[in-house]
């Protein structure tokens, strides 16, 4: 399969959010080899080597941005969130507060106003 990058909002079966890291890229791999519609949130220009051969969409973006996520979660019916700073000692706790605990908010939040919406139609 090759890399497409269809447009912002198109339908797709599951966002996985960390598709660069270790957890993300093995579900990415797996739902894509199941013939699924993928789409992922990464940070500037990462995954021309994780994603090679699998047909993801990128959407450039962070996690802490509600921007990004709601960029990355439109038309999206599953999220897989993996995204995470993995680090032992307390040197990057800062960085991991940031992502892990802030990051997880807008990401569950977006996706689940934008079900609400959905049903309220």
């Amino acid at each position: 399969m090759e890399l497409t990058r269809t447009g912002y909002g198109s339908a797709v079966d599951c966002l996985v959010t960390g598709g660069t890291g270790l957890v993300g890229n093995t579900v990415i791999r797996m739902l894509a080899g199941q013939g699924r519609r993928v789409r992922t949130l990464v940070r500037g220009r990462s995954g021309e080597r994780e994603f090679a051969g699998i047909d993801v969409e990128r959407v450039t973006g962070d996690v802490t941005d509600p921007e990004s996520v709601r960029r990355a979660v439109a038309g999206a019916r599953v999220v897989i969130h993996s995204a995470a700073v993995v680090h032992v000692g307390w040197r990057r706790l800062a960085e991991m507060r940031r992502v892990n605990v802030e990051g997880t908010r807008p990401v569950s939040y977006t996706h689940l106003r934008a079900h609400e919406t959905e049903a309220d139609l």
